[in-house]
């Protein structure tokens, strides 16, 4: 090696140069990805879900763009394409399964060639016409599903069980539950309602009178909720024991509703919602919610960590790791509040989420038992 190359290279060294590809976070050449969600900017859940993702996206150096599909899924499709055509494309596309938006949604994509991920599910139809990830559509790369089924047989057995055991039962011995279900022909709403009946499935002493679809608002909760004691509890004289909610939101028409006929959530039913939204963790607090199973408002954030180490070479493919549900009830409900009460989601590292950035990892632990596992051992805060 001649003197002048030998110059050079300890000149290199020295600056810190090096041959070797490097992972780091922050710099040019930003990870560039485009979520389409179907809510409007002001929805509570949706909120969560997007707040809880953006800090993901700081933790992982992303640069998150939100386009809101204003809960019509006829403009979801056409954002799909507006993305498609942009002379820019992100690197990664995220489109939600709903309402026969994942499938046209995903064409559009393998059509532009953006690699793309699936929040939720497709219908059982499109499923028969797109089958998985990465068979037709080669630039599917992966889906995040929600366990919605669990989340509903949970919520059921929750109550079923407390019911009992506080004897809110009818003059025969039976627990007469009542449903308030989601959306009709959406994937969740369906999924949530079939946990439910999973729940039921073996129980000879708990009584399903009615499943009624809603639109999953509160107002839709407390009238629905009306109607319904009044035709069995005043018509029939068949005293409702439990409510089961598709949402934290209609569990809480559901509570006001009985209120105001001077029946009290606790004392003479019980009641469980699906969501962490904030009055919904006050009605635990207050003895009226019994539990409100959750934490799935991460899976947007945990769709980043994966696209981040798929980016930078691990592929998921065979570790999708899909979350189960966390349940807050008045045992553990303090810790969480301590923790996020004021929704800041900055606290959570989820830099230790990565295989990428933490090596050790052999499989995902994306879910919020993994979140609690982190404060238990120590993260981005100090006790």
């Amino acid at each position: 090696m001649t003197n002048k190359r030998y110059s050079i290279l300890l000149f290199l060294l020295w600056a810190g140069i090096s041959f070797f590809p490097q992972v780091c976070i922050g710099g040019e050449g930003k990870l560039q990805v485009t979520f389409i969600a179907i809510s409007t900017p002001e929805e509570k859940f949706w909120g969560s879900i997007i707040s809880m993702a953006q800090a993901a996206a700081d933790d992982l150096d992303i640069d998150l763009e939100i386009l809101y599909a204003e809960r019509n899924h006829i403009e979801a499709v056409e954002l799909a394409r507006e993305v498609s055509n942009r002379v820019e494309k992100p690197d990664y596309l995220i489109v939600v399964g709903e309402k026969r938006i994942g499938g046209k949604s995903l064409a559009l994509a393998q059509k532009a060639g953006i690699d793309t991920m699936l929040f939720g599910d497709l219908t059982e139809g499109e499923k028969r016409q797109f089958g998985r990830p990465r068979q037709q559509f080669s630039h599917w790369i992966g889906s995040r599903s929600v366990d919605d089924f669990c989340l509903g047989r949970e919520a059921a057995l929750a109550i079923i069980s407390r019911g009992f055991r506080q004897e809110m039962t009818d003059n025969e011995g039976f627990l007469n539950l009542i449903a308030l279900a989601g959306v009709e022909a959406t994937v969740f709403g369906d999924r949530r309602v079939r946990g439910l009946l999973d729940a039921l499935q073996d129980d000879r002493k708990t009584r399903l009178l009615q499943v009624v679809p809603t639109d999953l608002t509160e107002e839709d909760g407390y009238r629905i909720t009306k109607g319904l004691y009044h035709r069995y509890e005043t018509r029939f004289g068949k005293k409702i024991g439990a409510i089961w909610a598709a949402n934290s939101q209609l569990a809480l028409g559901s509570i006001r509703a009985t209120r105001e006929m001077g029946l009290a959530a606790g004392e003479d039913f019980v009641v469980s919602g699906i969501g962490w939204e904030p009055e919904a963790l006050e009605g635990i607090a207050a003895g009226d919610l019994l539990t409100v199973n959750g934490g799935h408002f991460a899976d947007l954030a945990w769709i980043l960590v994966m696209l981040y180490d798929y980016h930078h070479g691990i592929d998921f493919i065979d570790d999708d790791s899909s979350g189960g549900s966390y349940s807050l009830n008045r045992e553990n409900l303090d810790a969480y509040l301590q923790l996020f009460g004021s929704g800041d989601w900055q606290q959570i590292d989820f830099t230790r989420f990565s295989k990428v950035l933490s090596p050790e990892i052999n499989v995902y632990n994306l879910n919020f038992d993994g979140i609690m596992a982190q404060f238990a051992e120590g993260s981005k805060i100090l006790y």
